[in-house]
């Protein structure tokens, strides 16, 4: 997962007569809001295991909202919105992503002792991550089973995928091309399906197409994209563009 280029962090800022601080969040406008910012205060705990994923912090922006103290104090929240542009998580470059959780639910005491996420229930969750070319070209350039001399290289087109690589064989390393899609499957995975397979000059038959495809996914899955234990999270979509995948949910 190399990254060729980190971009400048890019901070969202939803203007809402707030006070601008340096880090480029907005000052807390009431003494609840205040309160929750306190460091070991369940929503700031919450905030700051979320940046930590993050590279450089500045480039995410959390808000919680708390409903109920007694709510607050079991771990249960209103509302978690997250904006990112232009970020990292774990090494892997990412171009944008927006998360929205509703009336949901965590472990707070594994948030307290090791500042992990572990998300028990939510009543609605939906999110956008945008990755560019370079960024599913860092996931893929440890599939050792496709060429260790050469990483794999995808392409992304408008609606269609192209691979270049190299497969191993035996003693000997074959290039080869592969032409698809990028599919949502098994719910939490992103894979590529190829209707086209060349090694050399030569098209591969169906069942070898299978082979080669299933050397290399899954491209993506959420355990990847994003930090959340135990949650429900689904792949609604997967869209292609040329240079840019957008996984929806």
């Amino acid at each position: 997962m190399r990254v060729l280029e980190r971009l400048f962090a890019i901070i969202l800022v939803v203007l809402s007569g707030g006070v601008l601080l340096a880090n480029g969040e907005q000052a807390p406008r009431t003494h609840a809001e205040a309160a929750d910012r306190l460091p070991g205060a369940p929503p700031e705990l919450l905030r700051q295991s979320i940046l930590a994923f993050f590279e450089p912090r500045e480039s995410c922006t959390v808000e919680v909202v708390t409903g109920s103290a007694a709510d607050t104090l079991q771990g249960r929240f209103a509302k978690l919105s997250l904006r990112a542009l232009s970020t990292t998580v774990k090494g892997m470059p990412i171009q944008s992503a927006t998360i929205d959780l509703i009336d949901f639910a965590v472990d707070l005491p594994l948030l307290r002792s090791e500042g992990k996420i572990r998300v028990f229930s939510a009543a609605d969750l939906s999110y956008s991550i945008a990755v560019t070319e370079q960024g599913l070209n860092w996931l893929i350039s440890g599939k050792k089973k496709l060429g260790k001399e050469r990483p794999p290289r995808l392409e992304l087109r408008d609606g269609e995928v192209v691979l270049d690589g190299y497969l191993r064989a035996g003693l000997f390393n074959s290039a080869f091309r592969l032409k698809g899609t990028l599919k949502p499957m098994r719910e939490r995975e992103v894979h590529f399906i190829p209707d086209q397979v060349n090694v050399g000059w030569l098209p591969l038959p169906g069942f070898l197409m299978d082979v080669v495809a299933g050397r290399l996914n899954p491209i993506a899955t959420l355990e990847k994209l994003m930090e959340l234990q135990r949650c429900n999270v689904k792949i609604r979509d997967v869209i292609v563009s040329p240079g840019r995948m957008v996984v929806t949910g």
